[in-house]
């Protein structure tokens, strides 16, 4: 979980593992200390005054099991190690995922990314018949992945070699480019969209378990993820498409 922390980022980790069990008076820092210490870090304390009411505890865990399943189901995506339904600074939610050392990000990369970060909104939909506001920090996500992937990093078929360059004077692009590239993020989310839809609607059987076991846990680690969704380590989830050499389509024109 902690690949790809920075040196500050572990030293604040240890730091409120230590002030935990110093509270508790115990001499040693143990798993649990560290584990809530990682969260602690990354996302801030548990509210424990939290508003969210037990009717809305549903739609939450399908929300944080929607995200963590597509990352199941996504060939390249780094999978989730821990999810929790209980609230956290601004969040109802949390899921956390490895970070796997990359040099070079393609556009099969950034779209397993948006189709993760969607996954929530999506399992909302597929579940209950509506979307909550819990996906606003998602949508500002997928449309700034969406926006740096076409804008800058040129992955867009419509906008070949293309790229902004923002300066004083505008990002250098004519405004038909302008409206190209608008264009063309609304429909790689768009269609980001449709592929979590797809995927867990295909796999309605592991979302229920996921769900079910974050409301009876709250806090699930790796192992209790898989027992959850039915998934051996290293093999295509029971039931699903063979995900094998076949990627979903990226940005495909």
């Amino acid at each position: 979980v902690t690949a790809g922390c920075s040196g500050a980022d572990l030293a604040g980790m240890l730091n409120e593992a230590a002030i935990m069990a110093a509270r508790e008076g115990r001499g040693a820092i143990t798993q649990a200390d560290l584990n809530e210490g990682h969260l602690r870090t990354l996302a801030g304390p548990e509210k424990r005054s939290s508003m969210v009411t037990a009717e809305e505890l549903p739609l939450i865990a399908y929300h944080e099991a929607g995200h963590v399943l597509c990352a199941e189901l996504c060939p390249t995506h780094d999978k989730a190690q821990r999810a929790t339904i209980k609230p956290r600074s601004k969040a109802a939610g949390l899921a956390l995922y490895g970070r796997s050392d990359r040099a070079l990000h393609y556009a099969q990369h950034f779209h397993e990314q948006l189709i993760c970060a969607l996954g929530g909104r999506a399992a909302e939909k597929i579940v209950f018949g509506h979307v909550s506001s819990g996906a606003q920090n998602d949508l500002e996500k997928v449309n700034e992945i969406a926006r740096h992937a076409v804008e800058k990093l040129g992955l867009s078929p419509q906008l070949g070699q293309l790229t902004s360059r923002p300066s004083y004077f505008g990002s250098g692009l004519s405004e038909r480019a302008q409206a190209t590239i608008d264009e063309e993020i609304e429909r790689i989310i768009s269609e980001a969209y449709a592929e979590a839809i797809a995927l867990l609607s295909s796999h309605r059987p592991q979302l229920d378990r996921l769900a079910q076991a974050l409301l009876e846990g709250e806090d699930l680690d790796r192992l209790e993820i898989t027992t959850a969704i039915g998934e051996i380590e290293g093999k295509v989830l029971p039931g699903s498409p063979d995900l094998g050499p076949k990627l979903i389509p990226a940005l495909s024109p």
